[in-house]
């Protein structure tokens, strides 16, 4: 079974909360979490948000998701001077389209680990395997994140739900096989029914979740983290639910 110590929590859990980290920092408190993702924008690149990320850095594995566009000098002086007291890996993620603007930063702490996440209209998760491996053979250590529910989303016009299933679930199989970490982005929802309305607690909807688990259970150590992503709490909470009852995550005091 899979433990707590692979489940994350996004700040869109707080989006009606403005995406606030307190907000996400008092839910994964209160649920026992130890990863979270935290959206950094410009405007958080303050001494007060600086001592908010140290202080969280010791309780939790931090995600910082990047915007889409951000000035590069201010990211890395604010980056730096985070990297200094890390004394675990953080992951620093961005999008795939914008990989270069993260990709550029100077950084000096060996504990910051760069995750590109997929997000190419009409990209199969194969073709996304064939552009993380090329930026490993540049760099090794850097993270595929996967967003299982965006490559159903973004699928090209006649593919079907089933043909992505089968390219996502073989996508995991190669990763595996390669032995190559990943972090995956999670969410459920029907066939063909992509939109938020849609959205379902993990294991409640159609995508080949229960495949997956079961993966990531046999090879625990490649799976970085399942990083929720739902953006109100009780999503969150029956998707636990769910991962207990059908055996596939541990409850709290069993770990």
């Amino acid at each position: 079974m899979l433990t707590f110590a692979k489940l994350g929590l996004a700040s869109a859990v707080a989006r009606p909360q403005n995406y606030s980290w307190q907000t996400t920092i008092e839910y994964a408190r209160r649920a026992k979490f130890r990863q979270i993702q935290l959206f950094l924008n410009p405007a958080q690149l303050t001494e007060q948000f600086l001592t908010l990320l140290q202080k969280s850095a010791g309780e939790f594995t931090l995600h910082l998701h990047l915007p889409t566009d951000f000035p590069p000098n201010d990211f890395a002086v604010f980056l730096n001077i985070f990297g200094r007291s890390l004394e675990r890996e953080v992951y620093l993620i961005q999008h795939q389209p914008y990989r270069q603007n993260v990709l550029q930063l100077s950084l000096n702490s060996d504990q910051i680990r760069i995750g590109i996440e997929n997000d190419f209209v009409e990209q199969g998760p194969l073709d996304f395997l064939e552009v993380i491996l090329g930026l490993q053979d540049e760099d090794e250590r850097i993270l595929p994140v996967l967003d299982i529910p965006r490559f159903f989303h973004q699928a090209a016009a006649g593919r079907t739900f089933e043909h992505t299933a089968r390219q996502v679930v073989q996508l995991i199989s190669r990763l595996l096989a390669m032995e190559r970490p990943f972090i995956i982005h999670a969410l459920d929802h029907p066939a063909g029914k992509t939109r938020r309305q849609h959205w379902q607690p993990l294991l409640q909807g159609d995508l080949p979740w229960r495949l997956l688990i079961k993966m990531f259970i046999k090879r625990p150590e490649f799976l970085k983290c399942l990083m929720f992503e739902y953006e109100n709490w009780n999503m969150v909470k029956q998707s636990i639910g769910n991962l207990v009852r059908e055996n596939f995550l541990k409850p709290i005091g069993q770990e």
